[in-house]
């Protein structure tokens, strides 16, 4: 496992937030400064609202028989486009519904028992002012992750077989 695994893991966590039925996110990705492209004219061909994701290791830490630490920050981009929203043309409170619902899906949520990635804490949440017609949300998250690539047994092998069970019960009867 690397971080590979750590990206798929949060893009299917965040597959269950839903709108009508529907995911909510219609695309994912890895974060790369997809914003700054579009700023620039260029354009970028994915679907709105959308979920891009930036796993930054904090540092890492060595823990023994190969394996280590990652102390993650996780920036979540919800990317969300709406150009006019009924009466109120360009005003758009869904993006505000998206980033609660991705704060339910995300806060304290921790990977299933095979993922050794640790529950995500939301530690900021601010919002991209300088949009272009897109409404940039990112929310902040800490967790660890146990990469255990590396995994090495002690002392070169593994030992796995029942201990010796030399106990002996006499009963005495009063």
């Amino acid at each position: 496992m690397g971080l590979r695994a750590v990206y798929t893991t949060i893009e299917s966590q965040l597959t269950t937030i839903q709108n009508n039925g529907a995911n909510a996110y219609k695309h994912f990705h890895v974060w790369n400064e997809d914003i700054d492209d579009i700023k620039n004219g260029k354009e970028v061909l994915w679907p709105r609202p959308a979920c891009l994701m930036e796993v930054v290791v904090e540092d890492i830490e060595q823990m023994g028989n190969g394996n280590q630490r990652l102390n993650l920050m996780v920036n979540l981009h919800i990317i969300h486009e709406l150009l006019h929203a009924g009466s109120e043309f360009e005003q758009n409170y869904e993006v505000f519904d998206l980033a609660d619902a991705t704060y339910f899906a995300m806060q304290q949520w921790k990977a299933t028992a095979n993922m050794p990635l640790s529950e995500f804490i939301r530690i900021g949440e601010k919002q991209d002012f300088h949009h272009d017609n897109l409404y940039h949300f990112i929310q902040t998250y800490k967790s660890t992750y146990i990469d255990l690539a590396l995994d090495k047994p002690v002392y070169g092998t593994y030992v796995v077989k029942a201990p010796p069970i030399t106990l002996t019960i006499n009963p005495i009867i009063p």
